[in-house]
C-alpha cells in the first residue's frame, strides 16, 4: 500500500458539551508509517520553546483491519493528535527505526502518563505487532472500577452529574463500539480513532480527575530480564488470540424471528414483541437493533430501537416513536457480542499482571508449565523433563494421588474396568496417577465418555475427591452426564445456563432433569441442599460464575477432566488456573484430527493444549473405534490416524454390505447466500427424498451439511414437506461434532471450489458420525475435479463405483 500523504485538518469532537470544550479543534495529522520523523514526535515529549520534558498527560487509540490486524495508531494531547496508519500486509524496512522514534518519544517518555481505554490490550497490541512496549499507560476503566468496562459508563463516571455538561452518548457508542479501521469510510475512521484519542486524554485532566487516576497502576511493559520477557511473550500472545479470535465475530446478526408485533404490555406503540427461532442469533438484552418495518400500503422504513428485555427466546424491542400496526419485515442487531464473564475475567488476570502483579503469572504452576515453559521453550519436544510441580502435591503419604485421599484402595477389580480395551485401561491408569497433567486423544467412537466414566467410579472408589467434568459444549457435558446415568452413578449435579436451557433447550435435559441446577437457581443453593454430591459437571465458561464457590465449597477443585479439550485454547484456561488454588490434577481429552478451536483456521498459531509440543507427545491414543462400519474406520485410519486406529471386529455392518454412498446429483451448483455461506438447490431436493424414504424404512438418520446457508435451505424444505419429521434431523457439521446417528445423509454443497472440504479437520468430523451408513451428496464431476484433492475425494476413490448413485436411484428408492 502507498504511504499516506501527511494530511493536516481540523476536527471539532462531538462526544463532550462542556464550556472548556466548545467548539474545540483538534488538529489532527494523518501520515503513514514510513513518514514519521524524530521532529513530528518529539513535540509530546518535549516543549518546543524551552526544551524541557513534557509530563503533559496524553491519550492514545487504536484501530483495526477487518481482520483484527493493527491499522492505526492516535496519538493525543489537549490540541492535536497524531494518526500513524501502518502497512500490515507489508512492513517496510524502516519500521523498526521509526518504531524506536514512536517508543522513544511518546510510548516511553521519562515522565508523564498514558491513558487510554482497554489499555492493557493496547499495550499487548503494540509489543505484539510492532515490537514497541510502554511505561506509565494507565487503564482508564481500572481508574473507575464502579464504572464497569464499557467506555461510555466510565465518561459518564468521570463527569458526573455536573449541570454544565451533556455528553453525546450515541456518539459516544458509535466511537467506541467498533474499533474497526475501516479505509472504504476512512474520514469517519479517522475522526472515530482521533475522539477516542482525546477523550482519553481529556477524562485524567478534567477537573478532579487528577485525584481520580492517580492511583491508577501503571501498565508498564519495558522490563528486560529474561523472565518478563518471557511473561510478556506469553501475555501477548494469549491476548492478542484472544483479541483476534473476537474480531472474526460478525459485527451484525440477522434475527430469525417468528410473531413479532406490537407489544401487548406497552400501549404507547414503541414497542414490539418477537420470538426468536435459532439459538445461534437469539436477542440479548441493551442491543442495538436495527428494524425494517412495512405498513399496510407496502411502504418500507427502518428504525433504531433497543433490545428492552429478553425471556428465554422472547424478546421486548423498544423505539423512539411509533410502531403500531406496522408489519416487522427483518431485525438487525449492529456491534459485536459484549465479552462473557469468562473473556472478562481473563482479561482481568491479564491487566493485573501488566499492571505489576507479576506473580499471577509466574508462580503459578500451570502457567509456568503449559504456557511459560513452551514459550520458552521454543516447542522444544523434549521439554518435558523441565516440568516442575509444587513438592506440596506430593506428600510421602499418598504419593500416588494429588488429589485429597480420603480411604485409599485397591481398584484393580473395580467393575468399571471391565467393559475397557487395553487403550482405555491405560489412558486410565494415568488418569489416576500422581501427574498432574494426563493427556488423551481419542478418535471418532473410541469411547471418551466411557473412560471418563470408569474414572468417576474408580477415582471414588480409590476415595479420591474434588472431582469435576468440564467440556466447552453444553451438549457434550450432557453427554457425558447421561453416561453417568447409564453406568449408575447419581451422586452429580450438571450447572446449566439459564439462557441455554429456558425455552430453547429444554428437550436436552429431559433424562436427567433431576439432576440439574439452572444458573437462575446458583443463589438459592446450600451446603445442606447439595448434601452428598461427589461430582459437578459444567462448561468450561460456567467455572467463571460469580456463583461458582458456592460448588467449590461442597467439593473443591481438585481433578479436572476437560472433554473436547482439542476445541479449546490455551487462553481460555487462564481463569482456571489462576483461579483454583486447589487444583492439581487435568484430565484433557480430545482429538487434534477433529474440530480445532474457534478461529484457528484464520489466526495464525492458535493452540489447543494437543498443539503445545512438549506435552501432546505424552498423548495416549484411544485406539479402537466401535463407531462406523470397519470398511469406513479402515480408510479414516489410513488417511487420518497412520494407521493406528483399529475398527472394532464385531461391528453388524460387515464388509460384504456398502455402508458409505456418493449420490451423483449432476445438476447441482453451489450459490452464496451470504458472505460465508452457501446453498445447493439440487442437493437440498435429493436429501429431502432421501429422508422421505430414510423415514419410510424407519431407518434413524440424521442430515448434516458444511453450511448454514444450505442447514436452513434444507430444513425449510422438510418442514413444507407433509408427513415428514424435520425436528432435530438437520446440523450443521461443526454442531454435531460428538454425535453420532445410524445413517447419516451429507450435503457437500460445493460445486466448483472446494471451500470447506480443505479443512482436513472438519471433513473428518463430517465423514466419522454414522453406525450403520452414510449417503453423501455431490457429483462425479466435482469429485473428479477439485473435491477429488479433499478427504471426501479420497474416500470416494476409495470405494469405488459400485458406491456411486443416480438421483433416480434415490426417487425410486434404491437406496
Amino acid at each position: 500500500m502507498a504511504p499516506t500523504p501527511a494530511a493536516k485538518i481540523e476536527i471539532v469532537q462531538n462526544l463532550i458539551h462542556h464550556p472548556n470544550y466548545y467548539s474545540l479543534r483538534i488538529r489532527q495529522l494523518v501520515v503513514n508509517e514510513t513518514e514519521i520523523t524524530e521532529l513530528m514526535l518529539s513535540i509530546f515529549s518535549t516543549d518546543r520553546d524551552s526544551g524541557a520534558e513534557r509530563a503533559d498527560p496524553l491519550g492514545i487509540s487504536v484501530g483495526y483491519t477487518k481482520e483484527g490486524k493493527l491499522a492505526a495508531l492516535a496519538i493525543a494531547d489537549e490540541a492535536r493528535c497524531c494518526i500513524i496508519e501502518f502497512n500490515w500486509r507489508s512492513p517496510p524496512p524502516t519500521r523498526q527505526e521509526k518504531m524506536d522514534l514512536l517508543q522513544k518519544h511518546v510510548l516511553c517518555r521519562s515522565i508523564g502518563e498514558i491513558y487510554a481505554f482497554d489499555a492493557a490490550q493496547i499495550a499487548m497490541v503494540l509489543w505484539s505487532e510492532l515490537g514497541v512496549k510502554v511505561t506509565r499507560a494507565v487503564d482508564i476503566q481500572s481508574a473507575l472500577p464502579d464504572s464497569g468496562r464499557k467506555p461510555l459508563s466510565a465518561i459518564q463516571a468521570c463527569f458526573g452529574d455536573s449541570d454544565n455538561v451533556r455528553l453525546n452518548e450515541k456518539n459516544i457508542d458509535l466511537a467506541f463500539n467498533d474499533l474497526t479501521y475501516n479505509r472504504e469510510e476512512i474520514n469517519r475512521m479517522r475522526v472515530d480513532i482521533l475522539e477516542r484519542a482525546w477523550v482519553s486524554r481529556v477524562l485524567p485532566s478534567h477537573e478532579n480527575g487528577i485525584s481520580t487516576f492517580s492511583t491508577a497502576k501503571h501498565i508498564d511493559t519495558s522490563g528486560l530480564d529474561e523472565q518478563f520477557l518471557n511473561t510478556l511473550e506469553t501475555l501477548a500472545r494469549v491476548s492478542e488470540d484472544s483479541r483476534r479470535v473476537g474480531y472474526l465475530k460478525p459485527t451484525a446478526t440477522n434475527h430469525q424471528f417468528s410473531d413479532a408485533g406490537s407489544s401487548l404490555l406497552n400501549l404507547d406503540g414503541k414497542s414490539i414483541d418477537a420470538r426468536s427461532s435459532a439459538y445461534k442469533d437469539k436477542f440479548r438484552g441493551s442491543q442495538d437493533v436495527i428494524t425494517t418495518f412495512t405498513t399496510k400500503s407496502g411502504e418500507r422504513f427502518r428504525r433504531r430501537g433497543q433490545v428492552a428485555n429478553v425471556t428465554g427466546r422472547n424478546a421486548t424491542l423498544t423505539f423512539d416513536g411509533s410502531v403500531m400496526n406496522k408489519s416487522v419485515e427483518s431485525i438487525t442487531s449492529k456491534g459485536r457480542d459484549v465479552p462473557t464473564n469468562a473473556e472478562a475475567k481473563r482479561d482481568g488476570v491479564i491487566r493485573r499482571t501488566l499492571q505489576g502483579n507479576l506473580t499471577i503469572f509466574q508462580d503459578n504452576p500451570w502457567i509456568c508449565n503449559i504456557l511459560l515453559h513452551h514459550n520458552s521453550s521454543n516447542n522444544d519436544t523434549d521439554g518435558d523433563q523441565s516440568l516442575i510441580w509444587p513438592e506440596s502435591w506430593f506428600p510421602p503419604s499418598r504419593p500416588n494421588t494429588q488429589m485429597l485421599t480420603i480411604m485409599p484402595s485397591p481398584d484393580s477389580g473395580n467393575p468399571a474396568r471391565h467393559h475397557l480395551n487395553d487403550s482405555q485401561q491405560q489412558a486410565l491408569d494415568h488418569m489416576l496417577s500422581s501427574d498432574p497433567i494426563t493427556l488423551i486423544q481419542g478418535p471418532p467412537g473410541t469411547g471418551k465418555t466411557s473412560v471418563i466414566a470408569a474414572f468417576v467410579h474408580c477415582a471414588l472408589d480409590e476415595g479420591k475427591s474434588g472431582i469435576w467434568l468440564i467440556a466447552q459444549s453444553n451438549v457434550a457435558v450432557k453427554n457425558i452426564a447421561e453416561k453417568l446415568l447409564k453406568t449408575n452413578f447419581k451422586n452429580w449435579k450438571l450447572l446449566v445456563s439459564e439462557d441455554f436451557r429456558f425455552d430453547w433447550h429444554e428437550d436436552l435435559y429431559l433424562l436427567i432433569q433431576s439432576h440439574i441446577i439452572p444458573s437462575a437457581d446458583f443463589w438459592f443453593q446450600t451446603p445442606q441442599k447439595l448434601q452428598g454430591i461427589k461430582v459437578f459437571l459444567c462448561t468450561l465458561s460456567m467455572l467463571s460464575s460469580k456463583y461458582i464457590n458456592k460448588f467449590t465449597f461442597v467439593v473443591p477443585l481438585r481433578c479436572m477432566v476437560v472433554d473436547e479439550a482439542s476445541q479449546i485454547k490455551v487462553a481460555e484456561y487462564i481463569n482456571v488456573f489462576t483461579g483454583f488454588s486447589t487444583l492439581q490434577k487435568i484430565c484433557f481429552i480430545g482429538d487434534d484430527k477433529q474440530l480445532p478451536p474457534f478461529g484457528a483456521e484464520s489466526v495464525e498459531n492458535l493452540k489447543s493444549i494437543f498443539e503445545i509440543n512438549h506435552l501432546h507427545e505424552k498423548a495416549f491414543l484411544l485406539n479402537i473405534q466401535y463407531r462406523m462400519p470397519p470398511q469406513l474406520g479402515d480408510f479414516i485410519s489410513q488417511a487420518v490416524y497412520d494407521g493406528k486406529l483399529k475398527s472394532n471386529p464385531l461391528h453388524a455392518i460387515k464388509d460384504d454390505m456398502i455402508a458409505c454412498h456418493f449420490v451423483d446429483v449432476m445438476n447441482g451448483r453451489e450459490r452464496q447466500s451470504t458472505s460465508l455461506s452457501f446453498t445447493n438447490d439440487a442437493e437440498a431436493v435429493v436429501a429431502v427424498q432421501l429422508a422421505n424414504h430414510l423415514q419410510e424404512k424407519e431407518m434413524d438418520y440424521k442430515i448434516i451439511t458444511p453450511y448454514d446457508g444450505q442447514r436452513n435451505k434444507i430444513l425449510n424444505d422438510m418442514k413444507n414437506t407433509d408427513g415428514l419429521n424435520w425436528e432435530d434431523k438437520c446440523f450443521n457439521v461443526d454442531s454435531f461434532q460428538g454425535n453420532e446417528e445410524d445413517y447419516i445423509v451429507i450435503s457437500l454443497v460445493r460445486s466448483r471450489s472446494i471451500g470447506f472440504l480443505k479443512s482436513l479437520r472438519r471433513t473428518n468430523v463430517m465423514l466419522t458420525r454414522c453406525k450403520k451408513g452414510m449417503y453423501i451428496l455431490t457429483s462425479r464431476s466435482f469429485m473428479d475435479g477439485a473435491g477429488g484433492e479433499s478427504l471426501a475425494g479420497e474416500l470416494a476413490e476409495h470405494v469405488g463405483k459400485e458406491a456411486w448413485l443416480t438421483v433416480e436411484d434415490v426417487i425410486q428408492g434404491r437406496i
